[in-house]
């Protein structure tokens, strides 16, 4: 067998294991930088700007702060 190529069982173990450790919540936070919205109707035009512009932005940013500005800057 090829290096680094697991068994059927092998990979339904590690694949059963990851989602115990997702459930219980050892592979970090739920909540993704860019859930620090205003809440937009999803299909209104200013939801799809919302979240364009400041991808266009994140150029070596840290995410969480670049989406905190981000609604920080749509409140005010």
């Amino acid at each position: 067998m090829q290096k680094g190529i697991f068994t059927k069982e092998e990979l339904l173990f590690k694949i059963r294991l990851l989602r115990k450790m997702y459930v219980s919540g050892l592979l970090g936070g739920e909540v993704m930088p860019e859930d620090a919205n205003p809440g937009l109707p999803k299909d209104s035009a200013l939801n799809y700007l919302y979240f364009t512009l400041p991808m266009a932005l994140n150029y070596q940013r840290n995410s969480y702060s670049l989406w905190s500005s981000a609604l920080s800057a749509y409140v005010d």
